[in-house]
């Protein structure tokens, strides 16, 4: 990295190389059976210069061809892209507990023999009415920046992910949950108890029409209104011109008990990063407190362009797939979470007349997305009658916009569940079906 930054250095006025290697173990049981194990290594290495106010970049595999890399980053400086940002300096290095060094000692045999357990355990509940399917992963990863204004900083993680799922019969609608840690932990087996029993509940099919309904929105699929909180609460959005939330920072623009914020240093989360992916030390965000949206988050780049002090969330990231090291760094909030509320699951669900618990989508992406609009179809939503789940809608869609939405909630869950991005609650809405 070294010999690459000081070739940079011959071209550019200033230049930041980004070094990151993961080396991961896939294990995949498909209806309790093994289906698949595969051992990955992946490194990348990626080069940015500046040059007056002009940007370029260049990405490899690997640290092998040092002259084609910076030869290929001082080609690209001809698409004339501006740059209005300048490298982070060095600042001191901190600590967060995102490795177990028990990382190393893992073996196939040891999570096979966990994904046999969870598997039994499902099986018994599930009395041969679901397929049971586990994914798990395991190993670490290494983050390196180095650039010529004098930073040098690198983390390692190490991660233990396993995600259990029930497939409900003559369908691709499923019931999930996961749990993540630095290390192997036993997946607990209350979670997976309730998991077989809300599967079995929401067995019945069932042909009713959402009039007037109250709606309670798993983890899974709150995906669905953080991804278009995302794109409007982003510096890049704002500064582009395309963001619902221009104008709005000390507005409320939600229920006063919906609290979300972006944390990217919370000690023990195999996530967690003391910096960016451009080295820029990370921070806790609120983005609505008490329902009052309180501001933007930003990268180099979208902070330079609105003369606004950068958060720490400019993070290299392949929503649709391919190699992350190829991006440019962009916005993302990729350490949610959701304050937890007073009430549990059984409550909310006990409190509903007629509602639908949504557990999962299809559709994410469409709708003007930036704007909050969104219409997915549940997969699955399981109805719920006088505090019961009766079974779950066939071929049901949910749409709508999220503002209003999230100004009708009316009770958060007191828990906090693992999904892609974050940590979240059950939230239950009013009226919204």
């Amino acid at each position: 990295m070294e010999k690459v930054l000081s070739m940079a250095r011959g071209i550019a006025d200033s230049a930041e190389v980004y070094y990151r290697e993961i080396q991961e173990t896939e294990i995949v049981f498909e209806d309790s059976s093994p289906s698949s194990i595969n051992h990955s290594r992946r490194a990348g290495v990626a080069l940015r210069i500046r040059k007056a106010d002009k940007t370029g970049s260049s990405y490899c595999s690997g640290l092998d061809d040092p002259a084609g890399l910076v030869g290929r980053a001082a080609v690209s400086l001809d698409a004339g892209i501006k740059a209005f940002f300048t490298f982070p300096q060095a600042h001191p290095a901190e600590e967060l507990e995102t490795f177990d060094p028990e990382i190393e000692h893992i073996s196939d045999l040891q999570v096979i023999n966990e994904i046999k357990r969870i598997c039994a355990l499902l099986a018994g509940e599930l009395k041969g009415k679901g397929q049971c399917n586990v994914t798990a992963s395991y190993g670490e990863a290494f983050f390196h920046i180095i650039n010529t204004a004098g930073l040098e900083v690198s983390q390692k993680i190490s991660f233990y992910r396993i995600s259990p799922q029930i497939l409900f019969p003559n369908s691709q609608e499923s019931l999930r949950i996961r749990k993540s840690a630095t290390g192997f932990r036993v997946f607990p087996e209350s979670r997976l108890i309730n998991l077989g029993r809300a599967f079995l509940s929401g067995l019945p099919v069932l042909d009713v029409t959402p009039k007037g309904w109250d709606a309670i929105i798993a983890p899974s699929a709150f995906q669905v209104f953080l991804w278009r909180l995302e794109a409007a609460a982003s510096a890049a959005s704002l500064y582009d011109g395309a963001s619902r939330l221009r104008g709005k920072v000390g507005q409320k623009i939600a229920s006063n008990i919906f609290s979300l914020e972006d944390d990217a240093r919370i000690n023990g989360n195999p996530q967690s990063r003391w910096f960016d992916d451009e080295g820029v030390r990370t921070r806790r965000h609120p983005v609505i407190e008490n329902g009052i949206f309180r501001g933007f988050f930003s990268d180099l780049d979208s902070a330079s362009r609105l003369k606004l002090e950068p958060t720490g969330h400019g993070y290299r990231t392949a929503m649709w797939g391919g190699d992350a090291v190829s991006l440019k760094p962009s916005p993302s909030l990729s350490h949610c979470r959701v304050k937890p509320g007073s009430e549990s699951l059984d409550e909310m669900i006990a409190s509903t007349r007629r509602g639908v618990l949504i557990e999962g989508v299809l559709g994410a992406h469409s709708g003007n997305i930036p704007n909050g609009d969104f219409s997915v179809g549940m997969s699955p939503g399981l109805y719920i009658e006088n505090g019961k789940i009766r079974g779950r809608l066939g071929n049901t869609m949910f749409s709508g916009n999220i503002y209003p939405i999230l100004n009708k909630i009316t009770s958060i869950e007191s828990s906090l569940h693992e999904s892609e991005q974050g940590l979240f609650p059950y939230i239950k809405v009013g009226d919204v079906l």
